[in-house]
């Protein structure tokens, strides 16, 4: 029987952070050893070979063992084929431990980071990305600063700043401690 990697989804608006904090989790983890794929949901309709400017491949230079990206009518892998997002957790290699996904469907996620450009935006970034507070690790994102700091609660959930390493550290050991992987 295949074993079940632990997947998080780092769900927000436009621009919230996502990939920052995709690949800041992704580096991490895979510095501890663990073997990662990377998912990343996209709105458009037409995907090219990503170039170094674009998101997926800094999720691939981040230190993902596997990235698929997935559009409405084709996926990165080259292949002519739509695929749910639980088909592309499907596609994710037995040896990964752990999914880390900018974007897709967080109700099918073991757990999500949530992504804000501000506070403002709780509510709606809950409400468009159809997060469950269940899931909910942490809060991360371009609001983070001096007056809203790692280990500081916003809407009940703690905020880490990825690119502090503290910050980093902190939510990979949540990740993991959650993730039941030693």
């Amino acid at each position: 029987m295949k074993p079940i990697p632990y997947l998080v989804c780092v769900a927000g608006l436009k621009n919230s952070g996502k990939t920052t904090v995709c690949t800041a989790i992704i580096s991490d983890l895979t510095a501890r050893g663990y073997s990662v794929a990377a998912l990343k949901s996209s709105h458009v309709d037409r995907l090219t070979l990503d170039h170094r400017a674009t998101d997926s491949y800094a999720l691939a230079e981040s230190g993902a063992s596997f990235v698929l990206v997935q559009s409405r009518e084709k996926s990165l892998i080259l292949e002519r084929s739509t695929r749910t997002f639980e088909e592309m957790v499907r596609r994710v290699p037995d040896t990964v431990q752990f999914i880390i996904s900018e974007g897709g469907e967080a109700e099918a996620a073991d757990a999500a980071v949530v992504c804000l450009t501000d506070t403002s935006k709780w509510a709606e970034t809950l409400r468009v990305r159809r997060l469950s507070r269940a899931k909910i690790l942490g809060l991360a994102g371009p609001f983070v600063g001096p007056e809203s700091s790692n280990g500081q609660n916003i809407h009940g959930f703690p905020v880490f700043d990825v690119r502090d390493a503290g910050g980093r550290e902190s939510l990979v050991e949540l990740i993991v401690k959650r993730g039941g992987t030693p």
